[in-house]
Formats: structure tokens, C-alpha cells, sequence
């Protein structure tokens, strides 16, 4: 009987022990909203849940088809197009890449934004030219649970008076997605 008892209790202690132990999950909520002279737009807000230490990423793509890209791809030929040109895809929009970490009840994040903006078709129908935009926003920082941290990136693109603001919000959860609280 002291056996067996001293043997539940072992595994009651492990168990507890582990559940103790379990990685913190980390949820992130991302803004990205443009500030415009005629007011603000929010563009897109995703979020994606990660344990402590492991990368995520977020990607709010739209596949364009570009005239002159993978041009040894015959498939995609236009047979209308001068020269064989092909259109291609390329993806635009936003991709943000995160590492967040939990350090004595806060969390250390670090990663990288990036926003590729098509412009337009340069050129002439012999020789286009498609143009785009891209500005990245390399960033680190450390935030408390519920804590929301407000990123700019400078302007630039289409709208030359606009500024996009990346907003992120830091969340500790449980594993059922409930609020954690450290």
C-alpha cells in the first residue's frame, strides 16, 4: 500500500511538474493600418499563436500575375505578348516574421515587417517594366501580457502621405486559448 501510494504520488508530483513546465503560448495580434490626411484604415489584423522561442509568421498575400517574369516559363507564355513574355506571379501585401520570447514574466520579441506595394507598368508594350515598392521594418522590443507596442514605417508607395502603422499586441494564453496569467 506504501508503495502504491508512493508511486501516485510521484506521478501526481511529475505531472504537476511538467504542466508546470509546459512552454507559455504566445498570442500576437497584428494591425496594420494606414494614417491618411482624410483619416485611418485598417488594412489587415491577423494573429497567430506561438509557444515562447519559436518563430511565426504571418503573411496577408495577393498573387499578381507580371508580365516579364519567369520568362523561361512557357506554360505561362502570352501569345498576344512581344518577345514570348510571360506573366509571373509575385506576391504583394504584407509578411511579418516574429520571434517572441517570455523572460521573467515579460516578452521579448524581435522580427521583421515587410510590405511590397505593386505601382504600376513602366515602359511600353515592347519592353515593360513592372515597378513596386517594398519597405521592411526590422524591430525588437519587450512588452508586458496584454501589452499592445505601436511600429511606423516611413512613407512611401502609392500613397505618398500616408503612414502605416504595424500595431502588436502581446498576449499569454493557456493551451485551450484562454488568457494566461503569469
Amino acid at each position: 500500500m506504501k508503495l502504491l501510494f508512493a508511486c501516485l504520488a510521484s506521478v501526481f508530483f511529475l505531472g504537476n511538474a511538467v504542466a508546470a513546465e509546459a512552454p507559455a503560448q504566445i498570442q500576437i495580434t497584428a494591425r496594420f493600418k494606414e494614417q491618411t490626411k482624410s483619416g485611418e484604415d485598417i488594412l489587415t489584423a491577423p494573429r497567430v499563436t506561438t509557444l515562447s522561442g519559436r518563430q511565426a509568421q504571418i503573411r496577408v498575400v495577393h498573387t499578381m500575375n507580371i508580365l516579364g517574369v519567369g520568362a523561361k516559363d512557357k506554360e505561362l507564355a502570352r501569345a498576344d505578348s512581344p518577345k514570348g513574355l510571360v506573366a509571373g506571379p509575385v506576391e504583394t501585401g504584407v509578411t511579418l516574421d516574429l520571434l517572441p520570447m517570455l523572460k521573467n514574466g515579460a516578452i521579448e520579441y524581435g522580427g521583421i515587417a515587410t510590405l511590397r506595394e505593386f505601382i504600376g507598368y513602366d515602359g511600353d508594350a515592347k519592353n515593360p517594366a513592372a515597378a513596386f515598392v517594398t519597405r521592411e521594418l526590422h524591430f525588437f522590443g519587450t512588452a508586458k501580457n496584454g501589452e499592445t507596442k505601436t511600429l511606423k514605417f516611413k512613407a512611401g508607395g502609392k500613397a505618398k502621405d500616408a503612414e502605416l502603422q504595424l500595431q502588436l499586441t502581446f498576449t499569454l494564453v493557456k493551451a485551450d486559448g484562454s488568457p494566461f496569467t503569469p
